[in-house]
């Protein structure tokens, strides 16, 4: 599925509605589902602190293999960790999308600027 983003908004093209199976695009707003996974963390905490802690490295691995945790905390894993790096993972991929935006911004300004100094030496040419 395709997707594109600004820094609050990402709109998934290939979404599937509920009513007659068409495709139809979703628009989720990064900051207010960073707000409720954050939500969800906070109030679920004390069920994932109760897990036995020979559980902990299988579920580091887990968490690793699907890019959720870096090796250093899968090699030291703790409840704590895991929340922490998952918080940190949310916060650069909203981070990274600025910057994407602010670069398509510039890329776009740069092409402009080409093409009006482009059609300027035509102009001159004449």
């Amino acid at each position: 599925p395709s997707t594109s983003s600004s820094p609050n908004t990402i709109t998934e093209v290939t979404a599937v509605s509920s009513n007659e199976g068409a495709s139809v695009p979703a628009i989720v707003d990064v900051d207010k589902l960073k707000k409720v996974i954050n939500s969800v963390l906070v109030s679920q905490f004390a069920t994932f602190a109760s897990l036995p802690k020979e559980a902990i490295p299988d579920l580091a691995n887990q968490l690793y293999s699907v890019h959720l945790i870096n090796s250093a905390v899968r090699d030291n894993p703790s409840v704590e960790k895991f929340i922490g790096e998952f918080k940190a993972s949310l916060n650069f991929m909203t981070e990274m999308s600025e910057i994407e935006k602010e670069d398509e911004e510039y890329q776009n300004h740069e092409q402009n600027r080409r093409i009006s100094d482009s059609h300027d030496c035509h102009m001159i040419s004449y």
